[in-house]
């Protein structure tokens, strides 16, 4: 078994309303039994299907999941937990948002589904931006197929205004100036949160972003 149920729709509901270290201690069992052990579940039944297509992604489940803890440190927002469950799969064994893979979270309504680069720091943005010199028009045919612009749209808008002077001469390649390589689809529908086949519908997903992802693993 390796879906979600209503239990767990049900969960984040109340926590949204009781977003305490009390209530949460109160309902850790519930948290366990209805929300943590099943979505790492579901995290492992997606990681098998990747596994047949990439060996490379070696990371366990449960280090692939992010935690429900909140980072507070520098928030305005003190609310101790997370409203959603996520994981990050990649290549390798460390999470890290500049590998190019699969990330996917699910709350009381939505599931979110991407992948890509995110927010590339600045000596992989090089190597993204050479590889693109170089493969420009590949790139730009793999983001503009049916299926990709029909599950994801395009890549996250996201743009510099000018190109750094190395770039001179290329100002007409209009991916170099994207400052994130990442892509992402929202399904607001809690339907699809409990839906028997929402692991088969992920990886779906992931399958239409490989291309795109294989391409961007060319620069690491």
């Amino acid at each position: 078994m390796s879906s979600l149920s209503k239990d767990f729709i049900h969960f984040f509901i109340d926590l949204k309303k009781n977003n305490n270290k009390e209530w949460f201690h109160a309902n850790k069992k519930s948290y366990e039994e209805h929300v943590k052990t099943p979505f790492q579940l579901l995290v492992e039944n997606i990681l098998d299907r990747i596994r047949e297509v990439d060996s490379n992604f070696t990371m366990p489940a449960n280090k692939a999941i992010m935690r429900i803890n909140r980072d507070i440190r520098f928030s305005k927002d003190k609310t101790p937990y997370n409203l959603r469950m996520a994981a990050m799969l990649v290549p390798g064994d460390k999470k890290s948002s500049g590998v190019p893979g699969l990330f996917f979270h699910v709350d009381a309504k939505n599931v979110v589904i991407g992948g890509g680069c995110h927010n590339p720091e600045k000596e992989q943005l090089k190597r993204l931006r050479k590889l693109l010199v170089d493969n420009h028009d590949e790139a730009l045919e793999l983001l503009t197929t049916k299926e990709f612009k029909k599950t994801y749209g395009g890549l996250v808008d996201q743009k510099y205004k000018r190109l750094p002077a190395d770039l001179a001469g290329h100002e007409d390649k209009e991916l170099l100036y994207q400052k994130t390589f990442h892509f992402y689809h929202q399904y607001e529908d809690p339907a699809k949160v409990i839906d028997p086949k929402l692991a088969d519908f992920i990886f779906k997903h992931y399958m239409v972003g490989k291309p795109f992802n294989d391409f961007l693993s060319r620069s690491l």
